[in-house]
Order: structure tokens, then sequence, then C-alpha cells
């Protein structure tokens, strides 16, 4: 096997350049072919591309009936962006709490079924009251 010597670089645009012509295939034994997957990244801003800013605050959920504590969101760094937004894990756990609040809510909202009536000229025992045996 070939042993890689590395280069000294001045700068990173030239390590990066370096990395980007080189190819690594006769230096690795056996290689197992893989595939990459392009995620998105959070935290980039998905207005303007910019960095975003890390930073914790308390979210309140199905209007104040719910609130999260300390959670964490991105801020754009992009002065006037003024762009947020939830990692995508807090997001889909906040959308999960809303609906089941909102569920809840038409739960409580349904009308239970009237109690049943009871005549008070029968008895409980199917008998007219007076009757006697």
């Amino acid at each position: 096997m070939t042993r890689l010597e590395l280069p000294t670089f001045e700068t990173r645009e030239e390590e990066a350049a370096f990395w980007d012509s080189t190819d690594l295939g006769p230096y690795m034994e056996d290689a197992e072919e893989i595939t990459l997957e392009w995620t998105e990244r959070e935290d980039r801003c998905q207005r303007c591309g910019a960095g975003m800013e890390h930073r914790r605050m308390d979210l309140h959920l199905a209007g104040g009936r719910v609130i999260l504590r300390d959670v964490p969101l991105y801020v754009c760094r992009t002065p006037g962006c003024g762009n947020t937004q939830l990692p995508s894990a807090i997001g889909r756990l906040a959308d999960r709490l809303e609906a089941l609040v909102q569920e809840a809510l038409a739960v409580q909202r349904t009308p239970s079924p009237e109690p049943a009536l009871v005549r008070e000229d029968r008895s409980p025992y199917g008998e007219e009251e007076g009757e006697e045996d």
C-alpha cells in the first residue's frame, strides 16, 4: 500500500484544494463503497443561507397551555433577516404536542350523553308505586 505524503499548507484554502483534488482510492486497502446522503444543515438560515446562532428559550404551545422550558433555538446572524427556527426534532415534538392538546380539547367539548331519566311514578323494580301484592 502506498503511503500518502501530506504537504505543508499555508492556508485553509490550499488544504481544501488539496483534498478536493486528491483521490484517496490508491491509499486504501480493501475499500468498501459507501453512499452518503445529503441533508440540510439545521444551523443554516432557510431564508438567507447564513449561519445561525444557538440560543435557548421557553416555547409556549397550544395558546400557553403547554410550556417547554429552555428549548434550543437557532437565530439568523444576518442583520435584518430575523429568521428563527427550531431544530427539526424539537419542531416535530412541538407539532405532536399541539395536536395532542387540540385532540384533548375536542374531547372536552364533546357533550356527554344525558343520563337516563327515572320516572318517579315507578319503582326501580318495575312495579307501580302504591301497588301491593
